[in-house]
C-alpha cells in the first residue's frame, strides 16, 4: 500500500518521503520541515497519532492525514484537532485529492 501511495502522489508531482516504520519517519534527515504527514493509524510500535505528536514537536506546521481500516472514532478529540481521515478501503487518487486539499485548502 506505502509503494502505491508513493507513486501516485509522485505522479501528482508531490515530493514524497516515505519510511516502513513511525519510528523510521522520526529519524529521516529532510531537507526542511515537512508539510504533510501521511500515516495509518495503527502502526507497530509507535501508533499513527503518536507519530504526529512526535513530528508536530519538530514541525507544528505539519498537517496530518489519518487513514485507517478501522472506525475513526478510534481517534480522540485531541489526535483528530487539525488532522483529516480518511477510511481504508479508499482509490489512491483519494489521497492525492486529500494531500492537495489539506495543503491547499483555498483551491477547493
Amino acid at each position: 500500500m506505502r509503494d502505491l501511495l508513493v507513486a501516485v502522489l509522485r505522479r501528482e508531482g508531490f515530493t514524497v518521503y516515505a519510511a516502513a516504520s513511525a519510528e523510521e519517519a522520526v529519524e529521516l534527515e529532510l531537507p526542511r520541515a515537512a508539510d504533510c504527514l501521511v500515516t495509518d493509524v495503527m502502526l507497530p510500535g509507535m501508533n499513527g497519532p503518536e507519530l504526529a505528536r512526535t513530528l508536530r514537536g519538530r514541525w507544528p506546521a505539519v498537517r496530518v492525514i489519518f487513514m485507517s481500516g478501522y472506525a475513526g472514532a478510534l481517534l480522540t478529540e485531541e489526535e483528530m484537532a487539525g488532522a483529516e481521515f480518511i477510511q481504508k478501503p479508499f482509490d489512491a487518487r483519494v489521497v492525492a485529492r486529500k494531500v492537495r486539499s489539506v495543503l491547499n485548502p483555498a483551491a477547493d
